[in-house]
């Protein structure tokens, strides 16, 4: 398997790390393919800034946010593009997909009850036919609140992010992902709290390149 996924709250550190394992790989002469989620390619992009994009909504006459069963479906429709337009056919060349989110995120933020969650497990293997394997990060609170306010006050916050404010939400959100990992076949979790990003990526790096050379 080359198909990675980082997951984890937000401002885990996903991003940084992600850029840090390309560099890497790419000075190893690894071809990499970086995608991220909801989003790369131009229907799932497009789908991105109609759930998360409030003033995108509103420009194209749309004053409502998705309902729950329309924000799920959604997601699994911008993952089923990217995944069958971009990542099966890069794994077909050769190349290690990098993805910056995937099913595990969905299942925290779109699953608010069992009946969102049976569907999500029902249509899950149709938008993602493999198994990736995914990394999640983990931090704390402090780390979270002095990230999400930084990125608030330089670019502000989607939609998603918007709703998870003060301790108690960033409690629910990281035990929601320590449930989301445990669903999931192929996981390992990486404590992020108080290091460097070269110090993460190079926990990371051997579940990498062992599993390029397994394909190789």
């Amino acid at each position: 398997m080359k198909y990675l996924v980082i997951e984890g709250p937000d401002f885990s550190g996903k991003s940084s790390l992600i850029k840090e394992l390309e560099r890497r790989l790419t000075a190893a002469n690894c071809p990499v393919e970086l995608v991220f989620e909801p989003g790369g390619t131009q229907y799932a992009n497009h789908l991105r800034r109609l759930m998360l994009d409030a003033e995108f909504r509103n420009s194209v006459g749309i004053e409502e946010a998705p309902c729950a069963e329309a924000e799920l479906f959604a997601m699994l429709s911008a993952r089923a593009d990217l995944v069958h337009r971009r990542v099966l056919p890069a794994l077909a060349e050769g190349k290690i997909v990098i993805s910056d989110r995937g099913s595990p995120s969905t299942d925290v933020y779109q699953c608010h009850d069992e009946p969102l969650r049976a569907i999500f497990r029902r249509y899950k293997p149709l938008a993602v036919p493999i198994t990736p394997l995914y990394v999640f990060l983990t931090i704390d609170y402090d780390t979270y609140a002095e990230r999400r306010a930084k990125r608030d006050a330089e670019k502000g916050l989607d939609e998603i992010e918007k709703r998870y404010v003060g301790r108690p939400r960033f409690e629910a959100l990281a035990a929601s992902y320590r449930q989301a990992a445990l669903r999931e076949q192929n996981a390992v979790h990486i404590d992020a709290v108080g290091k460097t990003v070269e110090q993460i990526a190079d926990e990371v790096m051997p579940y990498v390149t062992s599993e390029a050379r397994e394909l190789q």
